[in-house]
Formats: structure tokens, sequence, C-alpha cells
């Protein structure tokens, strides 16, 4: 057996020693992405800097992100609602593509776990496309075209909701393009083992067996090693076992989510950080276990990381520093700054007054100062687009406070008020408040101002400020008076009742008025809601109450008082036709007719269209309702012409009532007159009458013989259509003349009168006599007495 020479243990220990330092020289470089459970996709730095936000999460979530082989883009999975796909975008964040789409008879459908192929050209991935209960390992072409599937689940048993199957996931494909990892529960639900694959599915072969749960394997860049996290034995947490499934390697007991970098020489992972409430944070640890680096701090936990390829640039990153003095130049150490950014950041300065905040990445940062004894100039300053490094120094000056005690407030908070070299407000917290950072050597009053308390003192001055100071108030609830005046008919009401309720539940006080009608409530406290409500039998009150939230001075609150009784016509309108005779409009009284004595009111008729001896005649009186009385009507004559007239209105009104009692709507009646004359109905502006034969429907011109033999008659019926015919019980009395063009003049023979409920209208059959010469023939339509309008109707030969 041949035994290494000493020269050669000293060249394989110089080699191993000069591997180590380059992966200890290149294991910081790149950036990592990883997700968080905001849903949002980050990046940094493997150095711990330059963190920046890549998708905004919020109601769509994004996770298990990875670089493409060439570092342009970036696979990851999508949640938005009940479904989850496979999307890709640049690795800039921009331009965010679908690459699978949800199966719609799926009540959850998921594509998730994306892994490239070393070309870039296709993506594996798991999904439930062949079932609710499914999860197996797809590949598709990068664009989302070319689906294959590469396993098929198995049923391992049955439930209430049917078939249960194993589960595939997780799929990772190694960087020589040969193989995929992946894991999978087909040898039971409880037991999720690692399992290896040719590249188009065939040859599946199980890498460990153990009782533990294998899971997110990650292929080493040379293709020859598979790290993982591993759960429930001994070997808990990161692991790292060859291909074909020996020589299993304990990394770190507390790391999940593994991502090789792209040397080789080191992992990013996820552990728990004890530091911040156990919450999952971004690690990097050297592959031997050594050197583990905590990367985020993040508000929400992490997870999911991936290093990017070597050939992906860093990001950019920028420092903000200065220094902090005072005005004659000496260094204010322990001074704290505040960064608010993206990411919240907080350091201190040095002895030398000096800070810096390092690894920024571009971005909008605010920064504020603070040290007790001390105030800023400036307090804050705010970088936008941070693109180059940048010095910021702050002048630090001697301050003071002036705070206090507020006392008489209860739980309430009160604003404080500050004048003299500086002007600031504060409100107090529990009866406390302070003004701090006040510069030295000013002159200061504090003071407050509130219509809802008498504030004691009334202010306190601080002249040459030279130490904190304290000046406390004392405040008493402010008293106000309400007071109003009640009147009837311009005139002061003695005697109403009126309370004050304070909305508690309480019983208000009262009070009454006076002979002027006067009415007043003092000391009445502030800030509270007061409700002022007159009382009185036989009223009501306009407003009927004054209402006055947080009250914050002396009020008015004035009411008139109308009568519970009141007067009005029954109706507001009315319509009568021309030949009515006489029509009754009635008047009621409302409200409480018991106990208040004789009531009267006078009535009169006024124009409108319709005018009094022409179209109705004019009445005016008085009414009168003893006690016990509800109603009374007027009569008015409505006048009957033989004038053509569109429809005509006036007005009757009450006025002047007496006792107790107001007017109420409606206290005026508009009354219209409609035309009583039949009006034949002609062709819009013209005089034709509208008329069509009444057998055949056929318009005018007409023949004097119709077709139809009604026995041995056959001369023709025509209709002629009237509107405003009143079938009274008596039959109308119905005249219907015609001149021909010869100036002849005769009557047409009425047949039927056909009278429709749908239209306004009624039907006159007339028959059209013999020896008729052609022409126009003009007709007259006589109802009662009353003469239409002429038409014209057309007949030839």
């Amino acid at each position: 057996m041949l035994r290494p020479t000493p020269k050669l243990i000293l060249f394989f220990i110089a080699a191993v020693l000069l591997f180590s330092s380059t992966i200890n020289a290149q294991s910081g470089s790149g950036k990592i992405v990883f997700a968080e459970d905001s849903g949002r996709l980050l990046l940094i730095n493997a150095d711990g800097t330059g963190q920046t936000i890549l998708t905004p999460g919020g109601s769509v979530l994004d996770d298990n992100p990875v670089y493409s082989p060439d570092g342009s883009k970036i696979a990851f999975n999508r949640n938005i609602g009940f479904k989850t796909d496979i999307y890709v975008m640049n690795a800039d964040g921009t331009n965010v593509v679908a690459l699978t789409t949800a199966t719609p008879q799926l009540d959850f459908s998921i594509n998730m776990h994306p892994s490239w192929s070393p070309d870039g050209s296709k993506i594996v991935f798991s999904s439930n496309r062949n079932g609710q209960r499914k999860s197996e390992i797809w590949v598709m072409n990068a664009n989302g075209t070319g689906l294959v599937q590469l396993t098929a689940n198995i049923q391992l048993g049955t439930d209430g909701g049917g078939p249960i199957f194993s589960g595939d996931g997780g799929p990772a494909w190694s960087p020589d393009g040969s193989r995929i990892v992946f894991n999978s529960t087909r040898d039971g639900l409880a037991d999720t083992e690692l399992y290896v694959m040719n590249a188009d599915g065939s040859n599946q072969t199980r890498l460990t067996d153990n009782i533990a749960d294998d899971r997110n394997p990650t292929w080493s860049p040379d293709s020859q090693r598979i790290a993982f996290d591993l759960n429930g034995t001994s070997n808990i947490g990161l692991n790292i076992i060859n291909r074909d499934g020996s020589n299993l390697v304990n990394v770190v007991h507390d790391g999940f989510n593994p991502s090789w970098s792209p040397d080789g020489g080191r992992f990013v992972f996820v552990a728990l950080d004890p530091n911040n409430d156990f919450k999952p944070a971004v690690y990097t640890i050297n592959i031997d276990g050594t050197n583990k680096t905590k990367l985020t701090n993040n508000f929400s936990s992490s997870r999911a990381p991936s290093w990017a390829p070597a050939s992906s640039a860093p990001i950019s990153t920028f420092t903000i520093s200065g220094v902090v003095k005072d005005g004659n130049g000496t260094p204010i150490s322990g001074a704290k700054l505040d960064m608010f950014a993206t990411f919240n950041s907080t350091t201190q300065t040095d002895n030398n007054g000096a800070y810096s905040f390092t690894g920024l990445p571009a971005g909008n940062y605010r920064i504020d100062i603070s040290k007790a004894g001390f105030g800023f100039n400036p307090s804050s300053i705010t970088i936008n687009n941070l693109s180059t490094n940048q010095t910021v120094n702050f002048t630090a000056f001697v301050a003071f406070s002036i705070s206090g005690t507020v006392t008489g407030i209860g739980a309430s908070d009160i604003l404080v008020n500050l004048t003299g070299t500086v002007n600031r407000t504060v409100f107090t917290n529990n009866g406390q408040y302070s003004f701090g950072l006040l510069p030295a050597g000013g002159n200061y009053t504090v003071f407050i101002t509130s219509k809802f308390f008498n504030v004691t003192p009334s202010s306190v001055t601080f002249n040459n400020l030279s130490a904190n100071q304290v000046a406390n108030f004392d405040l008493v609830i402010a008293k106000y008076t309400i007071s109003g005046t009640i009147t009837r008919l311009g005139t002061p009401k003695q005697g109403i009742t009126v309370q004050l309720d304070d909305t508690t539940g309480f019983t208000p006080p009262s009070t009454v008025t006076d002979a002027n009608g006067h009415y007043s409530f003092t000391n009445v406290s502030a800030g509270r809601t007061y409700i002022v409500r007159p009382i009185g039998a036989n009223y009501v009150f306009s407003p009927q109450t004054h209402d006055f939230s947080a009250l914050d001075g002396d009020k008015i609150a004035d009411f008139i008082a109308l009568s519970a009784n009141h007067l009005l016509f029954t109706q507001a309108t009315r319509t009568v036709a021309e030949g009515i005779g006489t029509i009754q409009v009635t008047v009621a009284r409302g409200g409480n007719a018991a106990g208040v004595g004789p009531i009267t009111v006078d009535y009169t008729t006024e124009d409108g269209t319709a005018k009094a001896g022409e179209d109705y005649t004019a009445v005016s009186g008085t009414l009168s309702f003893p006690e016990g009385t509800f109603q009374r009507t007027i009569t008015i004559p409505i006048t009957e012409d033989l004038l053509r007239e569109s429809t005509e209105q006036f007005s009757i009104k009450l006025m002047n009532p007496t006792g107790e009692v107001d007017l109420a709507n409606p206290s005026t009646t508009l009354i219209s007159i409609t035309d009583n004359e039949p009006v034949l109905v002609t062709e819009p502006d013209t005089d034709r009458a509208i008329t069509v034969n009444s057998v055949t429907r056929v318009a005018a011109p007409f023949t004097l013989i119709t077709q139809p033999n009604f026995s041995v008659d056959t001369r023709t019926r025509i209709s002629l259509f009237v509107e405003q015919v009143q079938f009274t019980p008596t039959f109308p009395a119905i005249v219907i003349t015609a001149v021909d063009a010869q100036q002849n003049q005769f009557q047409l023979p009425l047949e039927a009168v056909i009278g429709f409920s749908r239209f306004p209208f009624a039907e006159f059959v007339v028959r059209l006599p013999e020896n008729l010469s052609s022409g126009d023939l003009f007709v007259t339509v006589t109802v009662n007495g009353s003469p239409s309008n002429v038409g014209r109707i057309s007949v030839k030969p």
C-alpha cells in the first residue's frame, strides 16, 4: 500500500487551506432573495446590507423565490384567495407574469415550489391539478407551455373526505441537469422522505430512510451533494447527504430552508431568532457549521431564501454618516439617532461625536436625533432618493423642559399653549404635559384657553430659562346661562313650562315663563349636551327643541307657541267639470277640540285663470266652529258657458282665525275647472278630423258605398272620435251636422256610440247620405246643446 510522502501531505494541507481561504473570501459576495410572512419578496446582500423590497405583499402572498441560472429572472409562487400559481419576473421585480392558471374544478388550486433547469429553458414545480388531495411533480417550459407530469400519487387510505393520496413536493433540479430531487410521503403520511429521479421522471429512487421528516432539498453547485432540513431525530436541522443518499452530516441543529452559495462554501437558511421573539430570520453559515451570521432583523418572519448566481451583481449600498457637536465644537457622545425607512435602524454617536448608517440601498430616509438635556439643529433630516454616500452633521444646544400637572379635568385631555422664544402646543396625557428641548436662556409663557373651564392661574411665565421648570394649573368647569322668550302670535306667552334635559336620564329641571314670556336656566355646567324643551297642553312649539352639544357659552333659545288646535282644508286641490253647478269644499278642525271656546275663521275666493263672474261666483265669509264641531263646508257656484276653453283655475283660502287655533296646511285649496264642450279629434295643428271607415278601418277620403252588405244597405259608415263626452245616467242628446262644398247643411244619422275606459274619447258611428257630392265635408258634433269644433272630412267620387 502506497503511503503519501511528507511533501505530498504538506501540499495537500496547503491546497485545503487555499481552498478554505477562497471559500471565505467569496462566501460574503452576491445577494439573496427571500420571502416574508407579510407576503413580500425581498433582496439582501450576502453580508446583510442593502435589504430591498421586490414585491408589495398584502392581500397577495408571494413565496419560494428562486433565481434563473443567468440571474436575470426570479420564479416564485403567488397566492391570491384560494389559488396559488407560478409566476416569473425580472430580477428587479418588474414585469410580473403568471405561468400557470388555477384549475377551475378545485376549491384550492395549488402550483408552487418552482425550480429552474440549468439552461433556464424549463421550470419544475409541484401541483394538485390532478385532484384536491394530490401533490405531484410537473415540468413546463419557462414560458408556461408544454406541461408534463413527472410523478403520480398513490392512494394510501380513505376517510370521510374520500381517498387519501401521497404527496410529492419541493422539487429541485440538479445543476448538471440530469436529476430532480424532491420530498414525498409515498412511504406513509407521517414519513416524508427524499427521492431522486431522472429529469424525465424515470428511475424514481428513495434517498433517505428514517423516522424523521426530510424536506426542502437543494443541490450543491457541483451536483454531488444535497442539503435539506430534517425534523424528528438527533440530526434535526440542516443536513447534507451525498447524491446517492450516503454520508449524512448535520451542519446546524436550528436551521431549515437551505440554499447553497454559488461557490458551494456556505448556506443561506432560516432559523429562529432568540433576540427577536424567536421569529424566523435569514442566516448564513459555512458548510462545516462555523461562522453562523444573521442577516435580517425584520418585523415579519422570513422564509425560503435563495442565493443568486455568481453572475448576479450585488445590491448597491450607501452610507449616511456625520458628527454631532455643540456650538463650541465639542463632540457630543451618546446622542441617539433613529433612522426611519423601509427598515428602521438606531445608532449612537461615539466619543468623537461620530455616527454612521452603512449598507443602505437606494431609497428615502429620515433620521431623528435626541439626547436628554440637549436639543439639536436640525432635529431631523430627510434624504430622498439616496444614490451616493451622504454626510449630515448636527449641532447640539443645551435645552430644558417646562412641564406640569393639570387638575380638575378628570379623564379629559386639554390643549396647553407655549409662546415666547418657541411657540408650541401639546395635549395633556392623564393630566400631565411637557414641553421639552427648549433652548436655554429663552423667555416662555405657558397658558390654557378653554371655553369649558375656568383656569387658575391664567398663565405662567419663565424668563431666561436656565433649568427644568414646572407650571401646574387647576381647572374648574365653567358655568353658563341658557335663556329665551316664548311668544304666541307675536305676543309674550306667560305660564309655559320649559325643561332643561342634560340627556343623563335624570328628571330634568324646569321653569315657567314670566309675564314677558321669558325663562332662564343659570349655572349650567359647560361641556355637556342639553336639550331645551317647552311643554304646553294646548300648544306645539317651533322649533320643538333647541339642542346644544358641548355647551361652551351663554345661549339664547327662543320659541313660538302654536295652538295644538288647527284649521285646514281637507283637500289641497279639486277638479270639477264646467257643468257641475256647484262645488263644496270642507274645512276641518283638528287637535284638542274640547275646552278651548268658540273658533272662527274667514274665507274668500281669489281669481286665477278662472275669473269670478265668468267661470265661477265669488264667495267670502266667516265660518264658526262651536265647541265640539269638527267640520264646516263652503259652497261655490260654477258657471257654465258655451265657449271652448282650456282648464282654468281659481283658489279659496282661509285667514284670520280667532280663538285658540292656528291655520295648518293646506289653508288654501286650488280649484281647476275643466271645459265640458265636446271636442272632435283632429290631426295635429289642422281642422282635418281623424276618421276611419267603421267597417274596413280605412282612413278618408271615403266613397259613398262600402262593399259589405248590411242587408240591402251598402252605404258607408264612418267613425268620428270625440273627447269630453260626459255620460250621465240619461244618454246625452247628440246631434251631428254637416256642411258640404256647396254650403248645403244636413244631419248625419248617428248609428252607434262606443265608449272606451282606456282612452279619453268616444267613437261615434255615422252613416253618409246618398248622392253626396265629392269634396270636403265640414262636421260639427253637438252634445246636450254644446257644439264641438268643426272637423273636415274628404269624400271621393
